[in-house]
């Protein structure tokens, strides 16, 4: 169970992460270094890990844009910051001897 929901969380920072990155790309943000993405992981640490950092460059990204998108933008920050304490408290289970 904890499989689908470690994919569906992946989904939906992914689709997240496409609007993030397409609304708030700046020169800034092309200079950093691309974090890779890895998903050969048997126990999904290692991804749900990669995955917030991913999370913390988009929200960064968004909270840095000058344009509002209409309020879309600022829904976007507070729907990431929401998925980031979900990856939180995933990993705090998997820390706590979850499977």
């Amino acid at each position: 169970m904890i499989q689908n929901w470690k994919a569906a969380l992946g989904a939906a920072i992914l689709s997240l992460s496409a609007f993030g990155a397409g609304a708030a790309w700046t020169a800034s943000a092309q200079a950093r270094s691309a974090i890779p993405l890895v998903r050969v992981d048997e126990r999904g640490d290692r991804n749900l890990r990669i995955d917030r950092q991913r999370l913390e460059t988009v929200i960064d990204q968004l909270q840095r844009d000058p344009r509002d998108y209409g309020g879309h933008r600022e829904t976007a920050v507070d729907l990431l910051m929401q998925a980031r304490a979900q990856i939180d408290a995933g990993l705090a289970y998997e820390e706590r001897g979850g499977h």
